[in-house]
């Protein structure tokens, strides 16, 4: 086949994370916060115009009343597939 592979036993799956204690709430929104103001993708977000640093500071503030408020959650769904490269393959 060309050195190409095949895959088998394909399966195609799900899982979700949830951020809803106060604790969780607190450690996503905190992570968040710092990071939408002090990382590579702020400087990035920046430089390229899309935001200016009062945008990242309202993005900030609002991580935080997030991360505060007692009715909050966040999900996140991640897709994910397993998938197996037969021996006769490899």
């Amino acid at each position: 086949m060309g050195g190409r592979r095949r895959l088998t036993d394909v399966r195609a799956s799900s899982s979700t994370w949830c951020f809803a204690s106060p604790e969780d709430r607190a450690w996503w929104g905190g992570m968040w916060a710092d990071r939408i103001i002090e990382s590579a993708m702020a400087r990035q977000l920046v430089d390229t115009g899309l935001a200016t640093p009062a945008d990242l500071r309202r993005i900030s503030a609002a991580w935080t009343a997030w991360s505060e408020a007692d009715d909050g959650w966040f999900s996140i769904l991640h897709g994910e597939i397993l998938c197996r490269v037969p021996a006769s393959a490899r």
